[in-house]
């Protein structure tokens, strides 16, 4: 008897042994079970910050990008106002030299010059007609003749009392004319895109 008493301790034992075991087996389960939720947990928390961390980089890259891109529009804008101010200058010298009294006849400033100073005398009633010295021969022929004044080329017209004046200089009409000629010229130098 003794050998089932005995026999019924093992299996009382054995019992015992594998519930403890099959409690720690799942106690054991639900702690990997939530130390894998964690850790998926923590990758979710760690992509998510990457995919932000990426937007960041991503963002500030563009604007980087982005801002380059206005300096360069604004240095070739630039670059290009400088070339324009140039041609401008270039032109106003082209036109003195064309209306030199040696160049005048050949380059056309002969037929320009009283028309530019007939127009302006129409603007003025009594006017004094102010140009180059060197102009002052046409311009007689045209009207009274004041003070010179020193210009490209062209006249300016004013009332005897210096209140109404007409500027028909080269420099006024390249000034009036100053955005179609930066249009031309920016088309011109750009090679026709704006």
């Amino acid at each position: 008897m003794q050998d089932a008493g005995l026999d019924a301790l093992k299996r009382e034992l054995r019992r015992s042994a594998e519930e403890k075991a099959a409690l720690l087996l799942q106690e054991g389960e639900a702690e990997a079970q939530q130390v894998l939720a964690q850790a998926r947990e923590q990758g979710k928390q760690l992509i998510e910050r990457a995919v932000e961390e990426a937007i960041l980089v991503s963002a500030g890259e563009a604007s980087r990008i982005s801002s380059a891109r206005l300096r360069a529009r604004k240095i070739s804008s630039e670059a290009l106002e400088q070339g324009i101010g140039k041609a401008i200058a270039a032109l106003l010298k082209q036109l003195a030299s064309s209306s030199s009294p040696r160049n005048s006849g050949k380059s056309g400033y002969a037929k320009l010059f009283p028309k530019l100073a007939k127009k302006a005398l129409l603007e003025v009633d009594a006017g004094v007609i102010r140009c180059r010295k060197q102009d002052a021969g046409m311009a007689r022929k045209l009207g009274r003749v004041g003070e010179a004044i020193s210009c490209a080329g062209g006249v300016l017209v004013e009332s005897p009392d210096g209140r109404i004046k007409v500027d028909a200089t080269f420099e006024a009409l390249v000034e009036e004319h100053s955005e179609e000629l930066k249009k031309k010229a920016f088309e011109l130098l750009s090679g026709g895109k704006r």
